[in-house]
């Protein structure tokens, strides 16, 4: 069962070809879960669902990305090369992170999860603000706007920030 969109399948066609896999960063982890994982958990959440909640599955640790292409590497019976084994046979390139890439996927912005009836699934306990609340500070920055006052505009970006 391969994940789409999976650096898998990537590194799979990569070490196919003769290499060299090509990695973004060595630092880089990522979660990873089956598309039959997934799709369980995706169901058994829509059984407690009662509607509006936005349901986080438990992905397990993130993995190295770099571990998961030097192991594959010796997976495919070949060997990784690099300054230490210059007679290896795949070498794996740092590409350097995209723009707006992350070192470390991020499952929710807070830590507010509560349990439901399954350990695996929880529901993310995220304080929004208002409707009234969003018109108020888009009418404040309309306002700001029109008198071009940056201080006052850059002032009511950092509240909506804060509150958040």
């Amino acid at each position: 069962f391969r994940s789409t969109g999976s650096v898998i399948p990537l590194f799979d066609q990569q070490i196919l070809q003769g290499g060299p896999i090509t990695v973004t960063d060595p630092k880089v982890t990522r979660y990873f879960m089956s598309v039959k994982e997934a799709a369980h958990l995706v169901l058994l959440a829509c059984e407690i669902s009662n509607g509006g909640e936005v349901f986080v599955l438990n992905m397990g640790n993130p993995i190295n990305i770099m571990k998961i292409a030097e192991k594959m590497i010796k997976l495919s019976g070949k060997t990784i090369k690099n300054n230490q084994y210059p007679d290896g046979e795949i070498e794996i390139k740092i590409t350097g992170l995209k723009s707006g890439e992350k070192l470390h996927e991020e499952l929710l912005i807070g830590n507010n999860l509560l349990n439901t009836s399954n350990k695996d699934i929880f529901i993310a306990s995220e304080i929004f603000a208002s409707k009234d609340q969003i018109d108020q500070t888009l009418n404040s920055l309309k306002d700001q706007i029109y008198d071009m006052d940056e201080n006052n505009i850059r002032d009511i970006v950092f509240k909506c920030i804060e509150k958040n």
